[in-house]
């Protein structure tokens, strides 16, 4: 169809869903997106798949996350006996070895990412990291950072990090995907440290002291162990929020350290959302419907499916579909529905097409089928996916089969081109 023909279309169907009171939010955009280019087409259509990690979609998420302080809004802060934080992100320490926390870029120190160049120094660069650094016996220690996501999307945490060259290092990052975070000070403590943390500067501290390294929150996801790391190294995990937060940490342990003074830093962490693979909800760890889809309705604007439905708790939208024949004539006057017994398997999606997916929580869904024709038979099953205690899980709708009556044709309509001289 030429693009004048299509725009014109498009604005006809904008007025037709204006007037007939069609909600114009959530997947419109898979609407306006399938009129504008033939990509959102192909990106709706590609074969359902399993979870994998894909590549970012999205801006850094940690605040303050390369330690520079954002231009004097997140400086390093005091917590005793002799500890500077860099702003917005919290201590921690095992309690039998504690570290001093240092801002890695002072000049005594000279140690932050990017490496600067030859003759130039981090204080130079204004560059800092956060470090830690001890004389005696070795400490476990490190830092973290919560933060606001959506539940039931896959964030990856990347951050640089050294240590001084020496062996025994062992050193990890992980994710907490509850967002669970260290308790506070006992009551009988607090008037003993200043209430001066983030995000306001004037918080109460969590307790940062662990006295038994088992004392972590229990459902951290960590990276795996690497040693001594001598020279700037990028660590990355990745995992899928279950809450509202998640909380990002990092863990260096340099009990088996003999040579002093014992030293650690980390610089330019972040935390970014990355899609499932081609954007697919994982499969369905059941084909069981567990009752948590409901009211699935449909309708038909021009060549497009509308699917809705409600979820009892807030989840992410998409549906997965296939066309079961070609174009056949028949005489129902709208769509109707049959309801087919769920004969597909987890994992064997291959032979079905899915639509956009959106992972804003929400209880209302809408999703969008381009491109059908009168006669179409087309299968499909909606999806939600929704957090549990420690863990997300795709729930679905009944196989639903739908049958695509007449489809009144497009009316072309050609307006005069006026245009004025500039």
């Amino acid at each position: 169809m030429p693009l004048k023909e299509r725009w014109i279309l498009m604005s006809a169907v904008l007025a037709l869903a204006i007037v007939s009171g069609w909600a114009l939010t959530g997947q419109t955009v898979a609407l306006t997106g399938a009129f504008e280019s033939p990509l959102a087409h192909s990106l709706a259509v590609q074969p359902f798949a399993s979870p994998l990690i894909a590549q970012s979609s999205s801006g850094n998420l940690l605040i303050n996350g390369d330690m520079d302080g954002g231009g004097g809004q997140y400086p390093f802060y005091w917590r005793p006996t002799n500890h500077f934080v860099a702003g917005m992100w919290y201590e921690w320490f095992w309690t039998a070895a504690i570290p001093e926390f240092i801002d890695g870029g002072h000049p005594h120190h000279n140690e932050c990412y990017p490496v600067p160049p030859t003759g130039r120094s981090c204080s130079d660069m204004d560059n800092h990291s956060q470090g830690y650094i001890r004389w005696g016996d070795g400490y476990v220690a490190g830092i973290y950072q919560p933060v606001t996501v959506n539940p039931c999307v896959n964030y990856r945490f990347e951050i640089y990090h050294k240590n001084q060259r020496d062996p025994g290092y062992i050193s990890r990052i992980g994710i907490d995907p509850t967002g669970q975070n260290l308790p506070p000070h006992a009551p009988e403590e607090l008037d003993d440290y200043p209430d001066n943390c983030p995000p306001d500067y004037q918080s109460e501290c969590p307790d940062p002291g662990l006295d038994s390294l088992n004392d972590f929150p229990p459902h951290i996801v960590w990276s795996p162990e690497v040693h001594n790391v001598w020279n700037w190294q990028k660590f990355s995990i990745t995992a899928e929020a279950v809450s509202n937060t998640l909380t990002v940490w990092t863990y260096t342990d340099a009990r088996n350290v003999q040579t002093p003074p014992k030293s650690t830093y980390w610089d330019y962490a972040s935390l970014v959302e990355v899609p499932f693979p081609d954007n697919r909800l994982p499969p369905p760890a059941s084909m069981d419907p567990s009752g948590f889809i409901t009211n699935v309705v449909t309708q038909t604007v021009l060549d497009f499916l509308i699917i809705e439905w409600d979820t009892l708790a807030p989840a992410s939208t998409q549906v997965v579909y296939r066309f079961l024949t070609e174009t056949t004539p028949v005489t129902p006057t709208g769509p109707y529905f049959v309801y087919l017994p769920l004969v597909v398997k987890p994992g064997g999606w291959g032979e079905y097409l899915a639509t956009l997916l959106d992972t804003t929580p929400k209880i209302h869904h809408r999703a969008v089928i381009p491109h059908v024709r009168e006669g179409d038979r087309v299968e499909f099953i909606a999806l939600s996916r929704r957090p549990l205690t420690t863990s997300c899980q795709t729930e679905i709708s009944e196989r639903i089969e739908v049958t695509i009556g007449p489809i009144p044709p497009i009316q072309r309509v050609y307006l005069p081109l006026v245009s004025k001289r500039w």
